[in-house]
């Protein structure tokens, strides 16, 4: 996990998926991204999680992955939403500058809106949608 995201066009990689790709690959570049980012959850500050707290910074620190996210969360496919959200609430952990990169990326906001206001929508959609939200607000103060 730690060296994965130290080649250059790694995460140029993954954002070419999620704007080209199809719905399994989409979720296959969501599902990547929350393996990089996902910390043991019983210690998600413990050092063994360094390499995720890393890669959870440089993901957050690519606006085009972000955007490119965008593309999962507009499927029509639910597994593909809730792969794209999973990720984001992975990414968006403990991590201030992720979460205020998430606020400013056109679009991405509103999509959680939509998703938590879709009545016959789905559960687990909702869900992450919220998580994400929440992880927003509550690790950046200038996002909220």
């Amino acid at each position: 996990l730690e060296e994965l995201l130290t080649h250059p066009r790694s995460l140029q990689g993954i954002t070419k998926i999620l704007q080209r790709g199809d719905d399994d690959a989409r979720q296959t570049a969501c599902n990547l991204l929350f393996l990089l980012s996902m910390s043991e959850p019983e210690r998600p500050f413990d050092k063994s999680c360094t390499a995720q707290v890393k890669n959870r910074t440089s993901i957050g620190n690519c606006a085009e992955v972000l955007s490119a996210v965008l593309y999962a969360i507009d499927s029509d496919t639910p597994a593909v939403v809730n792969a794209a959200l999973n990720a984001l609430m992975s990414v968006s952990f403990d991590n201030s500058p992720a979460c205020l990169a998430i606020a400013k990326t056109p679009r991405l906001i509103r999509s959680f809106l939509l998703l938590l206001e879709e009545r016959d929508g789905v559960d687990e959609a909702r869900d992450g949608a919220s998580g994400v939200l929440c992880n927003v607000v509550y690790y950046s103060e200038e996002a909220a």
